[in-house]
């Protein structure tokens, strides 16, 4: 198997260590290895199948149903909630989906069906689902409330801010980060309160307190590494790389960016390879080296798709337009902007449609079409009057004076 399944695998394996014996695990794997090489081997052909797919298939079906047969009724459930939580961590989040239907089947413990509803809200939040993923969020939180599970409630609260940070309502985004934040303080989770602090700091860095998103960044790097989460760490990387864009230290930017890069590769982190892969396309971008920047905007293009980020599909057509503006291709960059615009709606991510905006007024403001600029900063200006991030406004503001006078 590559090396991606290779991971994979080595992580169900460890997984498996805590709910079955060795001899056990042993028998697991030889059958493994029995249903995965049959007997009757296919006629030499041309045909579009993955044998690792196949295989890294047959070897989760053969772990689900062994589990099925060996483990008490009550284990059972828990054993497929931890396995669906692995496998959306490592992207195959349509197959985590599906394990989390059957364990909600045969779960009987309240505490792990609002788990599972809360595994499900957070794959739909990736798909792009957020009215579907408040709704059982909702569910969840009444389940916890009813048993005075802080832990559970800011859990909860985490996601509800996730969503609205995705829509671009950063206020209540921040709320509700706070509200998780506050349910942790006399917990001991420290993960959790970690990925508060992270998510805080992002939306400290888009309103321009930088201070304050530098200190929950750090703080949450040094707990995610004493941890040795190494998923986290990457996304961290990334979101001092964005912390640093913010403050057009694009060297620095792009260090970051790299060391996020370079973990996601060796453990096959597709969303962060995503994401990060673009924020190096627009560092690059700003500091004028064309050529990689394109490289870097077509991989995060093609990593994007292949784990279905609409957001970040949308984010990467706003780059490609601003590439193409500043090589001067001026009606394909519109072209471009207008894709990511639509996109942006559709989803209503409201910041990547401000953003969007305002590079449309750029655009037209270089070519000298005054009223279109005018239009399009006006637009991205009612976002950030709305939001009052402060820098982005007067950013604006100066360049529509700049017609007054």
């Amino acid at each position: 198997m590559s090396n991606s399944n290779n991971i994979l695998t080595n992580k169900i394996n460890d997984l498996l260590k805590e709910f079955f014996t060795a001899l056990q695990l042993k028998e697991i794997n030889e059958t493994f290895q029995s249903i995965s090489q049959p007997t009757h081997q296919p006629s030499t052909r041309q045909i579009d199948i993955s044998a690792e797919n196949i295989n890294r298939r047959m070897f989760i079906d053969g772990v689900i149903t062994y589990a099925m047969i060996n483990l008490a009724e009550d284990v059972y459930p828990k054993l497929l909630l931890e396995l669906a939580k692995l496998l959306a961590d490592s992207e195959e989040i349509n197959l985590a989906e599906e394990i989390l239907h059957i364990s909600m089947g045969k779960v009987r413990s309240k505490s792990y069906y609002a788990e599972s509803l809360l595994v499900i809200a957070d794959i739909f939040i990736r798909k792009a689902y957020g009215d579907k993923s408040y709704i059982l969020i909702d569910q969840a939180k009444e389940i916890f409330a009813k048993r005075d599970d802080k832990h559970g409630l800011a859990k909860c609260e985490n996601l509800y801010g996730i969503i609205y940070g995705e829509r671009g309502d950063l206020k209540k985004s921040r709320e509700y980060f706070l509200c998780s934040r506050d349910l942790l303080q006399n917990t001991t989770n420290t993960k959790l309160s970690a990925q508060v602090k992270m998510n805080l700091g992002i939306i400290e860095n888009i309103f321009g307190n930088f201070s304050n998103a530098e200190k929950h960044f750090l703080d949450a790097l040094h707990k995610f590494e004493a941890l040795n989460e190494q998923k986290q760490v990457a996304e961290l990387k990334h979101n001092l790389g964005m912390f640093y864009v913010e403050q057009q230290d694009y060297k620095k930017a792009i260090e970051e960016f790299d060391k996020g890069i370079a973990i996601s590769l060796r453990k096959n982190y597709k969303t962060i390879l995503a994401i990060s892969f673009l924020g190096k396309a627009n560092a690059l971008l700003c500091l004028g080296n064309y050529n990689d920047a394109s490289e870097y905007t077509n991989k995060a293009m093609d990593t994007a798709i292949i784990i279905e980020d609409k957001h970040t599909i949308a984010d990467v057509y706003r780059i490609t337009g601003i590439l193409e503006r500043k090589l001067k291709y001026y009606d394909t960059a519109e072209k471009y902007f207008q894709i990511s615009l639509r996109l942006n709606t559709e989803l209503n991510n409201k910041l990547n449609h401000a953003e969007t905006s305002f590079e449309l007024g750029l655009l037209n403001s270089e070519i000298g079409n005054e009223n279109e600029k005018n239009y399009w900063l006006k637009e991205s200006l009612k976002y950030y009057t709305d939001i009052n991030v402060k820098h982005k406004i007067k950013i604006i503001d100066e360049m529509l004076q700049t017609e007054l006078n």
